[in-house]
Parts: structure tokens; C-alpha cells; sequence
């Protein structure tokens, strides 16, 4: 049995305007052939898929292994160069009995807006139109389909925040194997429906996704259908038909599929509004922090996450630090920026130099204007790091050359480039330490709950500026289909299935 394998994963936010060049995924390195095999990670869906391939004896034919941050949309040539690296490599390969391929689901190109669906039908040209092909989601996917009518599977995550990457690698390759031996006949359904909510409250633990969840998984263990994934929708990603769906997977019986895809559709739209996001603007929630006894306060800065695609360089939560007098504090705090020039400042003058450098806003001038501030130049360091939690636990990360400019009490990060939070991996990686912070700043719109929050005294959501912001309606969307809800005054939802 010679399975191929292979990853293209990025999340897009049309709100970036910075554009994901190829140096974004070769920042955490993009490998292939062979390598892939070393350097998948422990804990991703990647990982999962190969643990579960080699129990069933497969032959691996390993093809491409590229991840980048969250980000603008892609330029045509970095998407038609991994692309076409994935699929020449499967053309060299030679027959094959599957395909495994892990994407995000939330990649648009700025000539594309569904190019994981452009690479399945690439794949699906290949190896034809009996050989099944698994694929794996992140459950903000924008789920098409074009994706469902050239995967044979389809599988998404379960969790948010996201920590079961693995499994659901797992999950793919199991149902591929069973695929290929004859053992199921899989059978799709897509439903969807014209709605957009925010991600900060679709965790799957409690409140309204984990209502959706225990539908789904009441299902399953009924063996009513193999597998049900539900995709809330990237809500940053401008494109037509882009909201919530739901992709159940079942043994030759797609009419109860698309059953439960509607009743879980319908669900949905009746809880629409739990979806909502309570937070307050910078300056409140620094009054609010300083209101706390004693730390760690965490700041949650919603409008500029790197993990949902910003850029990272909003200085909206260290300006109201400032304008708060939290760098006339005893105790240290933290906020984290990306600001390449004036890491190439802080890396020239060298540690001990004193520093006065206008920083923030410039990649995202939108955001506003950069500050002028003066510190002192601490540390120096690559931007390395390990991932100690979620899907990348084990896996390297990297946010470029950065430094630590101590303004006062607070420690400011400067990377060169965004990185995902998933805890404070970051911080930790330059010597910062939250436990001993008053004020921490998290630019995690959920991860946050996995690490940051469970060490908080206090944890405060900020509603700050950027393309991340839980109000979409602030959003520009221009290409998303009409009328969508939060967008438009809407009685009954449009829900559609089919059965590919």
C-alpha cells in the first residue's frame, strides 16, 4: 500500500495588506521529499497521519512539507511554486493507492479564492478518479465544494482551542486505509449556510460551538455517519459563498449525512447571537488591569493575532500601557511587537544601548501612526523557539531576529516577523517570564485559554484596532456573498446541501 503524504497550510486575512510571500512558509522551514518524513512535528495532523499510516504497514511517498504564519493572501508565484512542487512530486511517484494531503482550509491566493480546492483537483487529475484522497482541516476552513467533490475524505479539527491536530491526522489517514482495503465506501455531504461569527467564542468546551460538538458527536457514537466536522468559517477571509458549514463523511449513505449537516446547520442559526464577543477598548482595560491587586493581568489584544492572520504590529496596547503609567511600575510587564526596523536598530547598537525609536504601524499604516519611545536594549536573540503547546507542541517556530527594548517596567518583544501564539513560548524563549509580569499582552484571539489564562489572575479582551477585530461588521468586506448574517437583516438562513 504507497500512500503519499504531504502539507500546504496557510490562513489568509484579506484585512492584511501584506501580501504571503514564499519566505513566510521557509521561515518555519519548507521541506521535501525525504525530509518531510523527519520533520513533520509530533503533534500535527501531519504527524498523526503517518503514526496511524506505518501501523497499517503503509509505503510512504513522502511529497511536501510547507506551513507558514497566518497571513495576507498569497502572490500567485509563491502558491504556483508550492503547488506545483506538491503535484510534480506525485506525478514522479509513480502509481499510488492514496493520497494524504493536511491543509488549513483557510488559504486564498490573490488570484484564487479556493486554492486547496485548486490543488485537490490538480491531485484528483493525477492519480484518477478511484484512488481516495484524505484531506485535514483546520475548523475555520472555507469549505467548498470543488474541496468535496476531489476529496474522497475530508476531516477536521475538533477542538479550539486547537489541540488536536494529531488525532485528526490520525482520523484521515485511518479512514484512507479503510478507503483503500475496501473496507467503507465513503461517501460526502456538504451543507452550508450564509453566517460569519467571530472565533473567539467557538470554543469547543462549553458555549455555543460546543452545543454544535455535542450534536456531531452524538451522531457519531450512534454510527449514524463515520466522521462529522464542523467548519465556523475563517471570519477574515473575503470571498463569495464564504460561512459556516458542515462536511459529514459516511459508509455509502450520504442522504443521513446531509441530514445531520442540516439539523446541525439549523442549530446553529438558533444560537447565532451566543456567538458575540464582550470587550473593551485599550484604555479601559488597562484602568481595569491596574484595578487588579497584583499580576499576572493578561490583555488579550483581539484586533491584531497573528494566528488569525494580522501582521503583529499595532501599537495600540503598549501606547495605552504608556499612557496608563504602567512603565512607572514596581513590577515588569510585557507586550509584543513586530517592527523589523527597529529590530536591525536594537541588533546594531547591541545589548546595554539606550534607544529612541518610533515603533508600530509599519506594515499596517491603517492601524494608525508609529510611537516614539526610548529604552534600553536587553537582549538579542535569533527568534527561535520550541512549541509548547496545542497542535505545534514539539514543532520549531520562528519569529525572525528579534530583541527585548525595556521601556521603563515593560518589556516590548520586537520580532521581524509575525509568529502564532499558542502560549507565551515566545516570551519565554528571550527570558520573560509572565508569572512575575503585572501585565502580560496576548495576540491569541483563543489560544490564549490554553496557557496564558490558567496563569492569569485576571484576563481582560481587548476590542483594539486591526484586522483581526470580533466586530465584523467593522470589517471591509466587499466579495462575501449577500445577504450574510452578521452583515445584513436576515429572518431564515439560506442552507444548502449537496452530496458530491
Amino acid at each position: 500500500m504507497r500512500i503519499a503524504v504531504g502539507q500546504l497550510k496557510q490562513e489568509s486575512n484579506h484585512f492584511n495588506p501584506k501580501l504571503c510571500e514564499l519566505e513566510h512558509f521557509e521561515a518555519n522551514g519548507v521541506l521535501y521529499g525525504d525530509d518531510v518524513l523527519e520533520g513533520f512535528g509530533p503533534n500535527t495532523e501531519l504527524g498523526g497521519a503517518i503514526g496511524e499510516l506505518r501501523q497499517h504497514g503503509a509505503q510512504l511517498v513522502p511529497l511536501l512539507l510547507a506551513r507558514s504564519v497566518s497571513y495576507g493572501p498569497l502572490t500567485p508565484e509563491c502558491f504556483a511554486h508550492l503547488a506545483d512542487e506538491l503535484v510534480t512530486r506525485l506525478e514522479r511517484a509513480g502509481d499510488v493507492d492514496g493520497v494524504y494531503i493536511s491543509f488549513h482550509g483557510a488559504m486564498a491566493v490573490t488570484d484564487d479564492d479556493d486554492p486547496e480546492g485548486t490543488v485537490l483537483e490538480r491531485v484528483r487529475a493525477v492519480v484518477g478518479p478511484d484512488v481516495p484522497i484524505a484531506s485535514s482541516y483546520d475548523l475555520h476552513a472555507h469549505m467548498s465544494p470543488k474541496i468535496c467533490r476531489n476529496a474522497t475524505i475530508v476531516e477536521g479539527y475538533r477542538t479550539y482551542p486547537h489541540d488536536d491536530g494529531f488525532e485528526t491526522g490520525a482520523r484521515a489517514a485511518s479512514f484512507l486505509v479503510r478507503a483503500v482495503r475496501g473496507e467503507i465506501t465513503p461517501k460526502l455531504s456538504i451543507t452550508r449556510m450564509n453566517m460569519l461569527v467571530p472565533g473567539t467564542n467557538q470554543q469547543t468546551t462549553y458555549g455555543p460551538a460546543a452545543l454544535l460538538w455535542f450534536q456531531a458527536k452524538a451522531a457519531i457514537a450512534k454510527g449514524d455517519v463515520l466522521s462529522a466536522s464542523i467548519f465556523c468559517g475563517h471570519s477574515k477571509l473575503d470571498v463569495p459563498e464564504h460561512g459556516f458549514a458542515v462536511v459529514t463523511l459516511t459508509d455509502d449513505d450520504a442522504a443521513t449525512g446531509a441530514k445531520l449537516g442540516e439539523a446541525i446547520a439549523a442549530k446553529a442559526w438558533d444560537i447565532r447571537d451566543e456567538f458575540a464577543v464582550q470587550c473593551v477598548p485599550p484604555d479601559e482595560a488597562i484602568e481595569r488591569a491596574l484595578a487588579v491587586d497584583r499580576g499576572p493581568v493578561v490583555l488579550v489584544d483581539l484586533g491584531d493575532v497573528p494566528g488569525g492572520g494580522s501582521t503583529g504590529d499595532s501599537n495600540a496596547l503598549l501606547a495605552a500601557m504608556l499612557r496608563g503609567g504602567v512603565d512607572r511600575l514596581k513590577e515588569p510587564s510585557q507586550v509584543s511587537i513586530v517592527d523589523p526596523a527597529v529590530v536591525e536598530r536594537c541588533h546594531e547598537a547591541g545589548v546595554g544601548a539606550e534607544l529612541t525609536v518610533d515603533i508600530g504601524c509599519s506594515m499596517q499604516p491603517s492601524l494608525g501612526d508609529p510611537i516614539s519611545v526610548t529604552g534600553v536594549v536587553t537582549t538579542l536573540h535569533d527568534g527561535r523557539f520550541v512549541y509548547a503547546m496545542g497542535n505545534l507542541a514539539g514543532s520549531p517556530g520562528s519569529m525572525g531576529r528579534c530583541a527585548v527594548l525595556k521601556i521603563g517596567a515593560i518589556h516590548v518583544l520586537v520580532s521581524t516577523y509575525p509568529s502564532y501564539e499558542y502560549a507565551d513560548e515566545q516570551y519565554r524563549a528571550v527570558g520573560l517570564d509572565m508569572d512575575r509580569c503585572r501585565i502580560t499582552v496576548a495576540r491569541a484571539g483563543m489560544n490564549f485559554k490554553l496557557a496564558f489564562q490558567c496563569r492569569a489572575r485576571h484576563t481582560i479582551l481587548v476590542d483594539s484596532p486591526g484586522p483581526t477585530a470580533v466586530d465584523l461588521t467593522r470589517l471591509p468586506f466587499e466579495r462575501v456573498t449577500r445577504p450574510t448574517y452578521p452583515f445584513d437583516p436576515i429572518d431564515a438562513p439560506t442552507i444548502r446541501t449537496e452530496t458530491p
